[in-house]
């Protein structure tokens, strides 16, 4: 109830508290994550952000795990194309 207040800094500070909670494991229930959900749908941008941000599990800390898998994935791929012209 408190993220849908039309007051955009109340509900911010809201949103930021659910999800400090939830990562201290103080509320960490599926009723916690569907208030947090409800943050994607609201007018300010952060809001949606942040809710989005928790629900994809990225975090400023998160950054480095998602690049370097990306990384193998180019690398594989590249392989056999250089193979094939050396090896033919």
């Amino acid at each position: 109830a408190m993220l849908a207040d039309d007051n955009v800094l109340a509900a911010r500070h809201s949103l930021d508290v659910i999800v400090e909670l939830y990562r201290r494991q103080v509320w960490n229930d599926a009723k916690t994550v569907n208030v947090i959900a409800t943050g994607a749908f609201h007018k300010s941008g952060h809001m949606v952000a942040v809710s989005l941000r928790f629900l994809l599990g990225r975090d400023v800390d998160d950054g480095d795990g998602g690049d370097s898998s990306d990384d193998d994935g180019d690398g594989a791929r590249a392989d056999p194309e250089e193979r094939r012209p050396g090896g033919g």
